[in-house]
């Protein structure tokens, strides 16, 4: 009885939230649903005093038990849980004007809560005595991945400095490179809050603790350059930061990104050179001279030979004159370093040639330096694809949506440089050569190079299956599917072609796979059928129908594999209703309840109570009676 009372309370909790994200809070939905809620945590308090919920990521806690694998649980856990709430005490004696505060503070955004110091503090501002709740400790989500850790970050990065927690700053500090690798270049141009703080933090380190500044700062300048993809951005917004870094940091920073970083090419250059005022880059590179003469580079021919390549290539706009001619004793004596024999080979020249002209392409806004630039890459296109330069392409192909989208017109020119290279690629991805950005390219082929055939003829007479191939021939031949759906019948007989053909399909996260597979399911084999039912437990498209069918109408095998799907989609209630709400004249159909009944048991479908505990008051139920009590006994137990 203390569960009905509690799946009520917890019902009514999750429309109150519900509302107050949809309406403001003097709509009469809204105070209804609060004096509902109102209404079920005082049924509550007749057995629990005070109401305390215990939160997980995905089950919640309650008086010893945990509730969990439901919707309604899961979809409670995982709101608290991503407001960093622990645990929610309600005692005796809370008013309705507390629930309302309650239910719209904790509704807030997570984002907008951790700005306001988390939802205890919330609470407390706003004098809510007959609710509380204790947070989790933010150093566990640190290590995690997705929105809701950059919410803590940047709720971090507001805040260190209020704190006089040397030891935390410390840590802070250590794991400050870690902590940006959280975050894109875009993330500090495009949130004023987040780039205002992170300068707060470093003007605090400059005042307490230089070292921790120069760690940090090295740690920004390595951020940036990583993401040379977003060379084309405004990152004048960054450069404040660097003020606080003297001209010979820099040096060695540069120099080492040079000695040590082998993705360090060109375009990191000339973005290094972009993030320094001018004024600074002839000291700079003084310094940089001074140490690389000071280096035993003859040792090193690999960083000599890459130093000259870089400057060897600098012949554009690309790098700062000032740095060429202060470091232009390098190219002098070119000569000793091919008698060492490091000559410079074309391929080389080559390569820094197309990452210039790429460079110059990011950020051009005059109309006839972009063609003239996508006509000199064009002709770039034959080395490009006998290098298999991926790298080059996804560069190349972000840059030209940029450019689309700030030049419709220009769409002509774009397209044909990019259907350039996609019958490469495309041709590369079905033959599984290219494991780099699948996902990326895939997006990109908006029409294929080879025709409907070429495709049949990879998956029936090859029998080249893999996603890929079957991504493409879906999108692109949906007219042509019945040809299809011909050929994967003549097939099924053939088990091992047929369970590849469905275990690549689950794969893909396109609505047509559903159809397909419920084609597959129709061919007369068992095994197939239960092949078909466990891949549609992992795709995210469901015929609801088709699987209530199937309860209906198969054995057991194939029902429970049924039923497994619909309790994955959520629909554990109605499945449990289906199962044994069934019209049983004079126990006819006493061998199918006891199917059902082992299915029920076997997947632990404890929705299936209350119909059980009709069911029980049937007549005619012979020996399943007692397999009924022995389960809701053992469920129980639990």
């Amino acid at each position: 009885m203390t569960k009905v009372y509690l799946d009520e309370f917890l019902k009514s909790l999750r429309t109150a939230l519900y509302n107050a994200s949809i309406y403001f809070k003097e709509h009469p939905l809204f105070i209804n649903s609060i004096e509902i809620l109102k209404k079920k945590i005082e049924e509550v308090f007749g057995f629990l005093r005070p109401l305390k919920i215990d939160i997980a990521s995905h089950s919640l806690w309650i008086e010893g038990k945990i509730l969990e694998k439901d919707r309604l649980y899961e979809e409670l856990a995982r709101f608290f849980h991503h407001r960093m709430i622990k645990s929610i005490e309600i005692k005796e004696g809370v008013t309705l004007q507390e629930l309302i505060t309650f239910v719209i503070l904790v509704s807030s955004p997570p984002k907008d809560i951790l700005k306001e110091g988390g939802m205890g503090n919330l609470l407390k501002s706003k004098g809510l005595i007959h609710i509380s709740v204790e947070e989790i400790d933010y150093s566990q989500f640190l290590k995690g991945e997705g929105e809701e850790v950059k919410d803590i970050w940047m709720y971090w990065f507001k805040n260190a400095t209020k704190k006089v927690d040397l030891g935390e700053i410390t840590d802070f500090i250590k794991r400050f490179e870690e902590i940006l690798n959280k975050f894109k270049i875009r993330d500090f141009l495009e949130n004023n809050e987040l780039r205002e703080n992170l300068f707060n933090f470093f003007s605090y380190l400059k005042e307490k603790d230089r070292e921790g500044l120069d760690h940090c700062l090295k740690a920004f300048i390595k951020f940036i350059l990583k993401e040379k993809d977003e060379a084309s951005l405004e990152i004048k917004d960054l450069v404040t930061f660097l003020k606080q870094f003297t001209d010979e940091k820099l040096a060695e920073l540069l120099l080492e990104e040079i000695f040590t970083n082998e993705d360090f090419d060109i375009i990191s250059f000339g973005l290094f050179s972009r993030l320094i005022e001018e004024s600074r880059q002839k000291n700079i590179a003084s310094f940089l001279k001074d140490r690389i003469e000071k280096e035993n580079l003859d040792s090193h021919p690999q960083i000599k030979k890459k130093i000259r390549d870089l400057f060897l290539a600098s012949d554009s706009n690309i790098i700062s004159q000032t740095y060429r001619n202060t470091l232009s004793f390098f190219i002098k004596d070119l000569q000793e370093l091919e008698e060492e024999g490091f000559s410079f080979k074309r391929e080389i020249l080559t390569s820094n040639y197309r990452l210039t002209l790429l460079n110059l392409l990011c950020g051009e806004k005059n109309k006839e330096k972009i063609k003239f630039l996508l006509e000199k890459i064009s002709k770039e296109k034959e080395e490009i694809i006998k290098d298999k330069d991926l790298n080059y392409l996804k560069n190349l192909f972000q840059i030209i949506e940029e450019i689309r989208l700030a030049n419709p017109d220009l769409d002509e020119e774009l397209s044909r440089v990019e259907n350039e290279f996609l019958s490469f690629i495309e041709e590369g991805i079905l033959k599984e050569e290219i494991k780099f950005e699948i996902g990326f390219f895939l997006r990109k082929i908006n029409r294929p190079s080879f025709d409907f055939q070429f495709y049949m003829g990879k998956i029936f007479r090859k029998k080249e299956v893999n996603p890929f191939v079957l991504q493409l021939i879906l999108k692109f031949f949906p007219r042509e599917l019945d040809f299809f759906y011909m050929n994967l019948k003549k097939k099924k007989s053939d088990f091992g072609f047929l369970k590849k053909i469905i275990e690549n399909l689950k794969t893909l996260n396109l609505p047509i796979v559903l159809e397909v597979l419920k084609f597959i399911f129709s061919f007369p084999n068992k095994l197939i059928k239960i092949e078909v039912l466990r891949a549609m437990q992992e795709i995210p498209f469901c015929d609801w129908n088709f699987l209530f069918f199937l309860l209906k109408k198969e054995g057991y095998f194939l029902k429970k594999e049924a039923t497994a799907v619909l309790i994955k989609k959520g629909e554990r209630k109605e499945v449990g209703r289906m199962l044994f709400s069934i019209f049983n004249p004079f126990g006819l159909r006493n061998r199918l309840l006891k199917e059902n009944l082992r299915i029920a048991k076997e997947l632990n479908l404890k929705e299936s109570k209350e119909f059980l505990i009709d069911l029980k008051k049937k007549k005619f139920l012979g020996k399943i009676k007692k397999e009924i009590d022995d389960l809701l006994d053992e469920w129980d137990e639990d």
